[in-house]
Protein backbone atom coordinates (compact mmCIF):
# COMPACT_ATOMS: atom_id res chain seq x y z
CA UNK A 1 0.00 0.00 0.00
CA UNK A 2 2.93 2.18 0.71
CA UNK A 3 4.25 1.50 -2.32
CA UNK A 4 1.38 2.10 -4.44
CA UNK A 5 0.59 5.70 -2.40
CA UNK A 6 4.15 6.75 -3.01
CA UNK A 7 3.74 6.08 -6.78
CA UNK A 8 0.73 7.31 -7.25
CA UNK A 9 2.29 10.77 -5.64
CA UNK A 10 4.67 10.64 -7.79
CA UNK A 11 2.23 10.41 -10.99
CA UNK A 12 0.51 13.37 -9.72
CA UNK A 13 3.75 15.62 -9.03
CA UNK A 14 6.30 14.91 -11.93
CA UNK A 15 3.73 13.62 -14.69
CA UNK A 16 1.61 15.50 -17.62
CA UNK A 17 0.07 14.31 -21.00
CA UNK A 18 -1.00 14.29 -24.31
CA UNK A 19 -3.82 13.15 -25.06
CA UNK A 20 -3.98 11.47 -28.85
CA UNK A 21 -6.70 10.83 -30.67
CA UNK A 22 -8.20 10.51 -34.14
CA UNK A 23 -11.10 13.28 -35.13
CA UNK A 24 -14.06 11.17 -35.05
CA UNK A 25 -17.34 11.08 -32.75
CA UNK A 26 -16.03 7.94 -30.63
CA UNK A 27 -12.28 8.72 -30.42
CA UNK A 28 -12.75 12.73 -29.52
CA UNK A 29 -15.30 11.43 -26.48
CA UNK A 30 -13.26 9.19 -25.21
CA UNK A 31 -10.24 11.54 -25.41
CA UNK A 32 -12.39 14.09 -23.16
CA UNK A 33 -13.33 11.76 -21.19
CA UNK A 34 -9.70 10.57 -20.66
CA UNK A 35 -8.66 14.34 -19.80
CA UNK A 36 -11.51 14.42 -17.44
CA UNK A 37 -10.41 11.34 -15.37
CA UNK A 38 -6.72 12.11 -15.36
CA UNK A 39 -7.25 15.76 -14.30
CA UNK A 40 -9.21 14.31 -11.10
CA UNK A 41 -6.73 11.87 -10.45
CA UNK A 42 -4.20 15.18 -10.51
CA UNK A 43 -2.48 14.38 -13.86
CA UNK A 44 -2.15 17.50 -15.99
CA UNK A 45 -3.40 17.02 -19.74
CA UNK A 46 -0.82 19.34 -21.86
CA UNK A 47 -3.22 19.44 -24.82
CA UNK A 48 -4.84 16.81 -27.41
CA UNK A 49 -3.16 15.78 -30.65
CA UNK A 50 -5.30 15.07 -33.62
CA UNK A 51 -3.95 11.99 -35.83
CA UNK A 52 -4.92 10.36 -39.02
CA UNK A 53 -5.70 13.65 -40.53
CA UNK A 54 -7.27 13.35 -44.30
CA UNK A 55 -5.38 15.62 -46.55
CA UNK A 56 -7.42 17.35 -48.39
CA UNK A 57 -5.15 16.71 -51.63
CA UNK A 58 -5.66 13.06 -51.59
CA UNK A 59 -8.56 11.24 -54.03
CA UNK A 60 -10.14 14.82 -54.32
CA UNK A 61 -12.63 12.69 -56.90
CA UNK A 62 -13.54 9.74 -53.93
CA UNK A 63 -17.22 11.00 -52.13
CA UNK A 64 -16.11 8.56 -49.28
CA UNK A 65 -12.73 10.67 -48.24
CA UNK A 66 -14.17 13.59 -48.98
CA UNK A 67 -17.43 12.73 -46.59
CA UNK A 68 -14.57 11.34 -43.73
CA UNK A 69 -12.56 14.67 -43.82
CA UNK A 70 -16.09 16.77 -43.54
CA UNK A 71 -16.64 14.95 -40.45
CA UNK A 72 -12.77 15.09 -39.32
CA UNK A 73 -13.47 19.04 -39.19
CA UNK A 74 -16.81 18.78 -37.79
CA UNK A 75 -14.77 17.09 -34.67
CA UNK A 76 -11.42 18.91 -34.78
Amino acid sequence: KELTAEIINMLKKDTSAWIVTTPERLPVEQALFLAQALEKFGITVNGFILNNLLDKNICQECVFLEKKREQQRKWM
